[in-house]
């Protein structure tokens, strides 16, 4: 089997957005747009370029998808070498899994990075085809 482009996605977000959103809700927040692993990170590191990143690659995810409305809990991006710096890695869970599987999604890939109040990410979705 080869592979192909199913889709990309990009998605930029104001760090400032992200803490005043925190500010508000706080754990809610964190519980209802973060997977488990990555709001224990931030309990422990506070770092609000953490969750940016984060909420901007989900973001991407669902424009590489091409599905709005996906379960954010279910993503999770984290280092490949956590807690060392690493490249970062994707992972699926329930129904955003599920939806992988139905498209025959089979790789992807994740760049992420922040500067100056702001957060951007690209992801990058494969599918398997026939040849």
């Amino acid at each position: 089997m080869a592979r192909q482009i199913y889709g990309v996605g990009v998605d930029m977000v104001s760090t400032s957005r992200i803490k005043h959103v925190y500010g508000k809700y706080g754990d809610k927040f964190l519980q209802k747009a973060f997977h488990p692993d990555e709001a224990k990170i931030f309990r422990g590191t506070q770092c609000f370029d953490f969750l940016a990143s984060r909420w901007a690659a989900k973001e991407a995810t669902q424009k590489a998808l091409s599905r709005p409305r996906l379960l954010f809990p279910e993503i999770k991006i984290i280092s490949e070498n956590y807690p060392e710096k690493g490249r970062p890695v994707l992972t699926v869970e329930g129904s955003v899994e599920l939806e992988f599987v139905r498209k025959g999604i089979c790789k992807s890939h994740v760049s992420m990075s922040h500067e100056e109040g702001r957060a951007i990410a690209t992801v990058i979705l494969e599918e398997n085809v026939d040849v």
